[in-house]
């Protein structure tokens, strides 16, 4: 079967590789859609080999997958044959990743895709979704003011919807095109960091500028694991590091069968244009995710 790998830093490619079998409380899964993310841009350029995170030379690519499953491990019975589900396969050092034509994940990491939800979108929700709602879950019980940086993006799209439901009192920055999008969520739009607030969900990564946005005694959440280091001992800074979790996924999933999670596709391609795809994530301004279909 074939799969989009990369040897960092490098240029992603599809290559054969041998197909995958179900292992004892694994899913295997005939992929029908897998999203690109810019975590799979960071690998293809070597970032997470600098943090000493991946060992392997060359590493599969891919988070989310939305799949038919095909087998079973041992062990497993929440799922059967012919369900439709998603996945989100977590960690960067992977022989093969989510973009692959079959794929095996944990069975505590899927979710069923409910009746009616398109499963192209539906792989878009995975890893910035849960990535939003983790990230938001490090900053308490407290609501007060919160600044989402990239609030039109892959992880802050989803954010600021989620920040807006739990009840802070949200702003979103983003560039002046997405005003419609941020304030359509029920946030004040900006797009210049002109105040302070009592927290800061940086998923534009903004780093320094993000951290100066926060109040004394404030909160910073980052997106980057090692944007922590750079802690201001007047702010509490975290890094968010996305875990998979079926159960969340399914509520996430099921908010958004609902339309109470706006779901954005921003392009489908082919595997073959996986690679090229990937190169060009980078280049900004995109909303909504970009998905391999099969």
């Amino acid at each position: 079967m074939r799969a989009l790998v990369v040897t960092p830093p490098g240029v992603p490619e599809i290559t054969e590789v041998e197909p995958p079998a179900p292992t004892p409380g694994t899913v295997l899964l005939q992929a029908v859609a897998a999203t690109l993310n810019p975590v799979d841009v960071a690998v293809s350029e070597g970032f997470f080999h600098q943090l000493g995170w991946i060992a392997r030379p060359t590493v599969g690519l891919g988070w989310d997958v939305v799949g038919e499953v095909i087998a079973v491990g041992d062990g497993v019975d929440s799922v059967s044959p012919g369900d439709i589900v998603a996945a989100l396969y977590g960690g960067v050092d992977k022989e093969v990743g989510a973009v692959a034509e079959q794929v095996v994940v944990p069975a505590d990491s899927i979710a069923a895709v409910p009746a009616g939800l398109d499963p192209v979108a539906a792989a878009t929700v995975g890893l910035n979704a849960q990535t939003a709602r983790q990230g938001l879950a490090l900053l308490g019980t407290e609501r007060g003011s919160l600044l989402i940086t990239g609030a039109a993006g892959s992880v802050g799209g989803y954010a600021i919807q989620l920040a807006v439901d739990l009840g802070f009192t949200v702003t979103g920055l983003a560039r002046p095109a997405d005003r419609s999008f941020v304030e359509s969520t029920g946030a004040r739009f900006t797009d210049r960091v002109d105040r302070t607030y009592d927290a800061v969900f940086d998923a534009a990564d903004l780093a320094d500028e993000g951290l100066r946005a926060v109040r004394d005694d404030g909160r910073y959440i980052g997106v980057v694991p090692a944007r922590e280091t750079a802690a201001e001992t007047r702010i509490d800074v975290q890094a968010v590091l996305v875990r998979p979790d079926g159960a969340e996924l399914a509520e996430l999933l099921a908010l958004a069968a609902a339309n109470k999670l706006i779901l954005r596709v921003s392009e489908k391609v082919g595997l073959d244009d996986a690679p090229d795809s990937v190169a060009h994530l980078s280049d900004g301004g995109r909303r909504g995710a970009v998905v391999v279909t099969y």
